[in-house]
């Protein structure tokens, strides 16, 4: 039995691809519940979302949550997080980087680990890549492995799923990026070994709306530095 799963749906600015995204979680009928958090767009992507709900919601599948104010990814998952009581959650970005399909490859690694990250390096992906933004992202995986005794490969992966019980007693603060190794320092810290699966990428280009930054690898090292050694 899978049980209930909660798909998380973090949202800026994301017009030209979100009802997409939404129609494509929407499809997958072991999905109980989408929570999307538009986190103070700006553009047309509220009425985007809402306009690809419209259907969901009319079962109680879908929930929209609307900031005024962007205050970052980690600020839109904490406030979705507090909803959900029990189950499964998978994150989802809101854009097409990723594909739903690998859902029940997450669900399935969750039989052996109540948390489990995607890893986009080792399928063939499409799309664009930025190395350096590459190498910030997996010298930050290396360094949480080397720090918290455990090997993961992709921490800034979209891609997050876990049982809601893995969340007790971690205290997330991170507004904007990260969130994602706030949550593999939490997840750590209380034992828990990460899983890690195999999933497809399609990266895109700073023209086309990709937000994440090399400096944002960097950060996340110096962001695990002082989760191990200053707190």
């Amino acid at each position: 039995m899978i049980g209930r799963v909660t798909v998380v749906v973090p949202v800026f600015n994301e017009e030209k691809t979100i009802g997409q995204v939404l129609m494509d979680v929407s499809r997958i009928p072991f999905v109980s519940k989408i929570i999307v958090v538009d986190d103070g767009s700006r553009d047309k992507t509220l009425t985007v979302a809402r306009k690809a709900l419209r259907s969901a919601s009319k079962h109680g599948k879908a929930e929209l949550i609307h900031y005024e104010k962007n205050r970052g990814k980690g600020y839109a998952l904490r406030k979705a997080f507090k909803l959900i009581k029990n189950g499964l959650v998978i994150i989802q970005d809101a854009d097409l980087e990723y594909s739903p399909e690998d859902y029940p490859k997450l669900i399935a690694a969750l039989d052996k680990s109540s948390v489990v990250f995607g890893n986009r390096f080792v399928l063939k992906n499409e799309g664009h890549e930025y190395f350096l933004a590459k190498l910030g992202n997996q010298f930050a995986s290396f360094i949480f492995s080397l720090l918290y005794g455990q090997k993961i490969h992709d921490i800034n992966v979209g891609y997050k799923a876990f049982r809601v019980s893995a969340l007790k007693g971690i205290v997330l603060k991170e507004d904007g990026f990260l969130i994602e190794e706030e949550l593999a320092v939490g997840f750590a810290k209380k034992g828990i070994k990460i899983q890690e699966v195999p999933i497809h990428y399609r990266g895109r280009t700073f023209e086309e709306g990709k937000k994440i930054r090399a400096k944002d690898g960097i950060m996340g090292v110096i962001f695990l530095l002082k989760k191990r050694f200053l707190e």
